[in-house]
């Protein structure tokens, strides 16, 4: 009779560990399905806020004696003027008042191969954390209270848009 229950004791055991066991995967699935459905919630959020600052834009007008050409990812090319002495991240609101422009994008010129820095700290934030693999190519894009003169953009210049993947 010892025998049976000790048989009796072990199966129960083995029962309540696979229990347990499973108990406790059923709970990571059920965290990770949480985690995702917020994750996209944050992301529509984001989304949403680019989209409202870009409906504040939709009159934008440039003007000035620097000629800067911006090629989209899509193909299409659209041509700005600005003044020496306007902000950098008035380059920003251009760019993005497109219907054209993806809502995640960074800025390249050719030549001299470089990163145009002319995000707004708001937009710095939504893509680091839209895309927190690529935080170093975010934060390098933050505009630093900068005219376009001290960019060292000249007229004729050449932007090149690329989406964020």
């Amino acid at each position: 009779m010892s025998d049976q229950l000790d048989k009796d004791r072990a199966i129960r055991k083995q029962q309540d560990e696979e229990y347990a066991a499973s108990l406790a995967k059923d709970k990571a699935r059920h965290e990770e399905k949480v985690k995702k459905q917020i994750a996209e919630i944050e992301s529509n959020e984001r989304r949403k806020t680019i989209e409202q600052y870009r409906e504040k834009l939709t009159d934008l007008k440039t003007s000035g004696n620097l000629r800067i050409l911006v090629r989209y990812p899509n193909g299409s090319r659209e041509i700005f003027h600005f003044s020496e002495n306007d902000p950098i991240e008035k380059l920003f609101d251009a760019i993005i008042s497109k219907p054209f422009c993806p809502a995640y994008f960074y800025a390249k010129s050719i030549r001299p191969s470089l990163p145009i820095k002319c995000y707004p700290k708001w937009y710095t934030e939504v893509l680091s954390k839209e895309f927190p693999e690529q935080n170093e190519n975010v934060s390098a894009s933050l505009a630093q209270s900068m005219t376009i003169g001290q960019h060292s953009i000249q007229n004729d210049f050449i932007i090149f848009i690329n989406a964020f993947h």
